[in-house]
């Protein structure tokens, strides 16, 4: 599934972008002493704001890619619904003496119930 590939791509880059800025973290707490001493915690925090600052970009692309899939997915069900109904309706009219309104209803809410216990 193409969601599924993209969620994955981008949940790797914010666990990578998260797991680089917790190695920074942890590099200054252990020689804290170090660099409060050389007055380097501007220095450090900088460092440390620079590494989380792709993360929400990263998130941006993942919930826009998320989106859009979706969108997707609901305009193509949407269609094959329009699709269906019309032709059922079509069939009602001109062709098949044997449907009715009543069948049309019962086939499309059958249809409507597995594609919605599907998603």
């Amino acid at each position: 599934n193409l969601t599924i590939k993209f969620t994955v791509k981008y949940t790797q880059k914010q666990i990578h972008a998260y797991a680089k800025a917790n190695t920074i973290a942890q590099e200054v707490l252990t020689a804290i002493r170090t660099v409060t001493a050389l007055n380097g915690q501007m220095k450090e925090y900088d460092r440390y704001a620079s590494s989380l600052s792709q993360i929400p970009s990263i998130g941006f692309k993942k919930g826009l890619v998320q989106g859009l899939c979706q969108v997707f997915s609901n305009v193509a069900i949407g269609i094959v619904f329009t699709a269906a109904l019309w032709y059922g309706q079509y069939l009602i009219k001109t062709e098949c003496r044997t449907y009715s309104a009543g069948i049309l209803v019962v086939v499309s809410e059958d249809f409507f119930q597995t594609i919605s216990s599907s998603i």
